[in-house]
């Protein structure tokens, strides 16, 4: 069924600290959420309908701490400039490698995180445990997935310190890498070709604001930037050097 367009609060693009996302999508969009695991085939796009119009920018608003202190699952709201809901993350955190040595080795990787819209719930996209080093190199990676449950790329740090940065990779010649002070949440996300895609900083005590450039894909830099967090908690819970 066709999803209607969803007209986010917009400011006129010519103020300087005005950001402005449009949510146009097409006939070509499924509805219904993920249907399963489906390694063989792989998706070409992800999110298609979250991509930021041309001479916009979109500003997203996320909680901080993500994830949240002693909480092993949950649900956070991303905001937008009014601070109203515009979608929402789920996601579980992987227990300590004693509690989870065979866990890779099923034959469904759990599901790490889902980024769905805070209007219906439809689920845009999707991440899952990398199974081996063949997807994942450097350690704990994940598998992003649309929301169809087709593999779209591997989410993995760039070595075996968070400080290296991390990198989206993906069945498509586009690539997404993020660099910055890990720590401090001040970040820069860039392409394959080293264009820049969006900035992250602090807002306040307890947000954090994305700023996304057009042309750039919401759903993607925000499924990463998540993902980013959860990997972080996997290589502070096990023996892997930051």
């Amino acid at each position: 069924a066709h999803r209607a367009s969803l007209e986010v609060p917009q400011i006129p693009p010519d103020s300087i600290s005005a950001w402005t996302l449009t949510q146009a999508e097409t006939q070509e969009a499924h509805r219904g959420g993920m249907t399963g695991f489906a390694s063989v085939n792989h998706a070409g796009r992800l999110c298609r309908e979250l991509l930021v119009p041309k001479n916009c920018e979109s500003s997203l608003l996320m909680p901080r701490p993500f994830p949240p202190v002693g909480e092993l699952q949950g649900r956070i709201a991303i905001e937008g400039v009014t601070q109203s809901p515009l979608y929402h993350a789920t996601y579980y955190l992987r227990p300590r490698q004693s509690e989870h040595s065979n866990e890779l080795q099923l034959e469904h990787p759990p599901t790490r995180l889902v980024l769905a819209s805070a209007i219906d719930d439809f689920v845009y996209a999707s991440c899952v445990d990398a199974r081996s080093k063949a997807t994942s190199q450097n350690g704990p990676g994940l598998l992003v997935q649309d929301e169809k449950g087709r593999n779209f790329g591997t989410l993995s740090p760039k070595g075996c310190s968070e400080n290296y940065g991390f990198t989206l990779k993906t069945h498509t010649e586009f690539q997404a890498s993020w660099v910055g002070d890990m720590t401090a949440g001040k970040l820069n996300c860039v392409d394959q070709h080293g264009a820049l895609l969006a900035v992250t900083d602090n807002h306040g005590q307890s947000q954090r604001v994305i700023r996304i450039g057009h042309g750039a894909n919401v759903g993607v830099i925000m499924l990463s930037l998540l993902g980013i967090e959860l990997l972080r908690h996997d290589m502070r819970s096990t023996s892997t050097p930051m």
